[in-house]
This record gives C-alpha cells, sequence and structure tokens, in this order.
C-alpha cells in the first residue's frame, strides 16, 4: 500500500522530461504534448509541413546510447503525427502551434 506522501520518481529519464520536467538544467523549447509542425527546410523524411505533438523529449545530458549520435548537439523531440506514426527531431526543425 502507497503512502500518501509518496515520492514520484521515475523509472526512466525520459518520462519526467516527458511530463514536463526538465533535467540537467537544461531548457527545451518545446514539452511533452505541446502541438508544433515540422518545418518547410526540414528533410523529406520527418514530413515538413506536418502538424504533430509532441511525446517525449530527450535533453542533451540524457542521451544514452548510439542512437542519438546521428542527431547534431541539442534537444530531440519525439513527435507523433495525425496518422499515429512517430519520429524523432531535432528541436530546431519544429514551429510552435497556437
Amino acid at each position: 500500500m502507497k503512502s500518501a506522501n509518496a515520492v514520484f520518481r521515475p523509472q526512466h529519464r525520459l518520462t519526467a522530461t516527458a511530463l514536463g520536467a526538465t533535467i540537467g538544467g537544461g531548457m527545451a523549447k518545446f514539452t511533452w504534448h505541446n502541438s508544433v509542425q515540422i518545418q518547410g527546410g526540414a528533410p523529406a523524411d520527418l514530413r515538413p509541413g506536418s502538424p504533430a505533438s509532441i511525446v517525449g523529449v530527450v535533453e542533451k545530458g540524457e542521451r544514452q546510447g548510439s542512437y542519438f549520435d546521428c542527431f547534431p548537439e541539442g534537444v530531440i523531440c519525439t513527435v507523433e503525427f495525425e496518422d499515429g506514426s512517430s519520429v524523432e527531431v531535432h528541436e530546431d526543425h519544429l514551429i510552435p502551434l497556437a
């Protein structure tokens, strides 16, 4: 049985960031559930011009594993498109939607 004074401690660092926290002192431009659009000049595989929703944020200090080596320095966001597909994209390729 959990105590009423229990402290939330995520099991994975991405979870805390996805819930809106920033880890490692960085400041991401976007947070979980922000509505964005992929910039027009982004690579074609990122679906330029498409609206999407932020479903994950990986800050510079959270990068673990070689997967992130293909991205430039900075914050990587996982975005989900209206059709349910998702992709990781550097935050510089994103535009906020009102």
